[in-house]
């Protein structure tokens, strides 16, 4: 399959997850709100177990809890799946263009005990990919648009989505390691852009989430169609 090809259906693929994604938080969040109408209006009475825990809710007792699933764990966990989705969607489109022009990887170096475990050249390149593409994420995602025009040029992500979405990541990475609060790693990372000094509660509000949503589903058609357009 040609390289255009190939980016065209991983933007596509990549498109079609986030939608998902979405459609996962809209739909729970419209199931919920039924089974709130139903035990409200329609007296709806039912009793649940968690045989795991042994812990037992009826139905007000688990409508208590849905508000705080729906606002704090659904928005937290799809947030993180849209930040997931697009960094395997950059590091894949990354990965597809320097298979395809290896030479742009010929100031990177492998050790000689490196290059004696691998099979084929075939192999070394892979190696070799492995090891930009480690070193590139590792880095500030305000620098990953700037190392992507370095091989694409492209002219996408602009600066001001580049610095709204390294405020999602640094948000994504507080909810995974700093249980929800800001701290100095957020704050550095996320700039200009950040939503709250250390020691904070970063919340996520519906319109802050649906933004993120946009602005992640927009690089992934500006970066997808303008790589598509270079091969």
């Amino acid at each position: 399959m040609a390289l255009r090809d190939q980016i065209e259906a991983l933007r596509d693929r990549t498109l079609s997850a986030l939608d998902d994604a979405h459609d996962y938080y809209t739909y729970t969040k419209g199931a919920w709100r039924t089974l709130k109408l139903a035990v409200q209006q329609d007296g709806l009475k039912f009793s649940l177990q968690n045989l795991a825990t042994q812990s037992t809710v009826d139905e007000k007792a688990l409508l208590a809890r849905a508000q705080r699933y729906v606002a704090q764990d659904l928005a937290s966990a799809t947030l993180q799946q849209f930040v997931s989705i697009f960094e395997s969607f950059l590091s894949d489109a990354l990965r597809l263009w320097l298979l395809a022009h290896p030479k742009s990887l010929s100031s990177r170096q492998l050790s000689g005990k490196e290059i004696l475990t691998l099979p084929d050249k075939a192999a070394i390149v892979d190696a070799l990919i492995e090891k930009e593409l480690k070193d590139v994420f590792y880095d500030r995602p305000m620098n990953w648009s700037e190392y992507l025009n370095d091989r694409v040029d492209i002219g996408a992500p602009q600066p001001a989505e580049a610095e709204q979405f390294a405020e999602i990541k640094a948000t994504r990475d507080v909810l995974v390691h700093g249980q929800g609060m800001a701290n100095t790693y957020y704050v550095d990372k996320a700039g200009h852009a950040a939503r709250a000094q250390s020691g904070q509660p970063l919340d996520i509000p519906e319109p802050y989430h649906h933004a993120s949503w946009e602005l992640i589903r927009k690089l992934v058609t500006d970066i997808g169609t303008g790589m598509v357009t270079k091969a």
